[in-house]
């Protein structure tokens, strides 16, 4: 999972500045065994619609683990979740799952 943190630059009347979508991103990040998973269920309780952080959640499962934790998660939150990819732009307002054995 990455997010690019270098601005692009909008040109207006021959001024440089920033364009509205370039804001930093803000990252929720949680980690842990797979003990964890029912305190994860319970955060994504307390979340609310329209949270603007992306969520990157990483659960140590083995490789035999599937990557269904994505489909769990996002079942029971009101952020959408999918399981992560290599290289992936993170999105606010989004779930990311880290995939099995990672």
């Amino acid at each position: 999972m990455t997010h690019n943190t270098r601005p692009s630059r909008a040109v207006d009347g021959g001024r440089d500045r920033l364009a509205a979508e370039e804001r930093h991103l803000r990252i929720i990040a949680i980690g842990g065994s797979a003990g964890a998973i029912a305190a994860i269920m319970e955060f994504c309780d307390s979340l609310t619609p329209g949270v603007a952080a992306a969520i990157c959640i990483v659960i140590h499962v083995g490789a035999s683990g599937t990557n269904r934790l994505a489909h769990v998660i996002g079942g029971k939150c009101p952020v959408p979740f999918s399981t992560a990819i290599e290289g992936q732009t993170l999105t606010g307002g989004r779930g990311y799952v880290a995939p099995a054995d990672r």
